[in-house]
């Protein structure tokens, strides 16, 4: 009797872990196809803003812009325009990269240049960019599922750059490339 109600309990999370893993991909389905939508009236972002390739199996998105903070009056538009740069980076990976790797536990770099260094790393629009990244190259943004790392850099021009990689065979390539 035990047996049997650990056998439906393990089928049951099976069920959901499976439901979950397609919402997070129809999630991704509608944002990617959120210009089409109109829900709001948005400035589009032109595709030579992002860079989407894969360099020694590692997956890398560059972004003529640094990662926002997320504790501006204009959070929200901010929101937007980064789901749409993020959008258009993947629509461009996907588009020209056949096997776009999906990794069970990935590791994600990310790298914000700005022309100063006087300001603050962790209030950047971090949490956006991981749920851009859920459900395309991880199942999920939990503990098993993803180890994160994010630094900013003192540059000439501003810019982020997001390094994703297999967790278990590819974190020495990713950190030599963050790093």
């Amino acid at each position: 009797m035990l047996l049997k109600k650990v056998l439906k309990t393990e089928k049951a999370e099976n069920k959901i872990k499976k439901a979950y893993e397609l919402l997070a991909k129809m999630k991704f389905e509608l944002l990617r196809n959120y210009d089409e939508l109109n829900f709001i009236e948005t400035e589009k972002v032109s595709l030579n803003e992002v860079r989407a390739f894969v360099e020694e199996g590692i997956v890398i998105l560059e972004f003529d812009e640094a990662l926002p903070c997320q504790k501006v009056d204009d959070a929200y538009a901010n929101r937007v325009h980064w789901r749409e740069m993020m959008n258009g980076a993947l629509k461009k990976l996907f588009e020209n990269i056949e096997n776009v790797p999906d990794y069970e536990k990935a590791v994600v770099c990310v790298e914000v240049h700005k022309t100063s260094d006087n300001w603050d790393i962790s209030n950047r629009m971090l949490n956006l960019v991981v749920n851009m990244l859920k459900g395309n190259f991880m199942p999920d943004d939990n503990i098993t599922n993803l180890v994160i790392a994010h630094k900013g850099k003192k540059s000439d021009r501003e810019k982020t750059v997001i390094y994703i990689g297999n967790y278990y065979t590819d974190m020495e390539k990713v950190l030599k490339m963050w790093c």
